[in-house]
């Protein structure tokens, strides 16, 4: 990917934070028949692939709920994730939420440090399989992995960390223990 300036970045007063990038004013989620979500910096599609679906991601906000997804009418249709260009958010809350086709997620080109909230984020994600990838910065990580059977390993998450609640409910197949600081109050 190519890697692109930050130019901006602050915090709103709702917590979360806004990184602008040199070139880069939005970003787009597309969706592609074969089941592949691309998350890109250009509302451009692969010419080798039919087009499901373009969705604009607020990075400004982000979700505060399942319905607010923009793609969530489409989750059933999505098999793989990928980051087509440097990309940061702090909030995946609900992105994936019962998206029960994922099976993987290539995180190269995303930035998973800049991430708070993964309240929900892989809730119910049933075929996603390996080890999850859990940022340095997280702190809400209330029902992050809940019923992904699949997975085998924990992440190992930051100091952050301070809601935890339900993370790994129905997790079945995890080997080991998670590592997550020692900040967590609930």
């Amino acid at each position: 990917g190519v890697a692109r300036k930050v130019v901006k970045a602050y915090v709103g007063v709702d917590g979360i934070a806004r990184l602008f990038f040199e070139g880069v004013t939005s970003y787009y989620a597309m969706l592609y028949s074969d089941g592949t979500m691309v998350f890109q910096a250009t509302n451009d599609t692969d010419n080798d692939k039919t087009l499901s679906g373009s969705y604009n991601v607020d990075v400004e906000k982000g979700y505060a709920d399942v319905a607010s997804i923009p793609w969530n009418s489409s989750i059933d249709n999505i098999t793989s994730v990928s980051f087509a260009n440097e990309f940061s958010t702090k909030s995946m809350a609900y992105w994936f939420n019962n998206a029960k086709s994922i099976n993987s997620i290539n995180y190269e080109n995303f930035n998973h440090n800049s991430v708070i909230n993964m309240r929900n984020t892989y809730y119910g994600c049933t075929n996603l399989t390996g080890s999850p990838v859990c940022g340095s910065n997280v702190t809400d990580m209330m029902r992050t992995y809940g019923y992904c059977y699949n997975l085998t390993g924990y992440p190992v998450c930051g100091n952050n960390v301070t809601s935890m609640i339900h993370t790994y409910l129905n997790c079945r197949n995890l080997t080991g223990y998670p590592v997550c600081g020692n900040n967590v109050t609930s």
